[in-house]
């Protein structure tokens, strides 16, 4: 889970009944060695024996035969890039938020 100060008040509150302001929390969470950071975004690739994993447990779901084929259709219009703010990261580590986004692309697809 990434952390930001609202995130970590609100947990705090609810797990410990520990009522902070959100500076106080972003304190305390310096003096513990941690600090916010910008998230960068390491590329996840699918892999192929998931993907017919996936269909295998598909087919014995909906009971198909060898020949049947269930199709889906979608039309959608997205970033590629999601838009990530700030989060805690212990000092010295880079905070790494894993997606398969690129920068500045817009797609705009149906597929099936």
């Amino acid at each position: 889970m990434q952390w930001d100060g609202p995130t970590l008040v609100v947990h705090l509150k609810r797990q410990f009944g520990i009522a902070l302001k959100v500076r106080q929390a972003q304190n305390w969470m310096h003096q513990l060695g941690y600090r916010l950071k910008g998230a960068s975004h390491p590329y996840l690739q699918a892999k192929a024996a998931e993907a017919r994993r996936f269909q295998r447990a598909l087919r014995k779901l909906l009971r198909l035969g060898p020949r049947e084929t269930v199709v889906f259709l979608d039309e959608s219009g997205f970033t590629l890039h999601p838009r990530l703010g700030r989060a805690w990261a212990k000092r010295g580590q880079r905070l790494r938020i894993p997606t398969t986004s690129q920068h500045r692309e817009r797609l705009k697809h149906s597929g099936w």
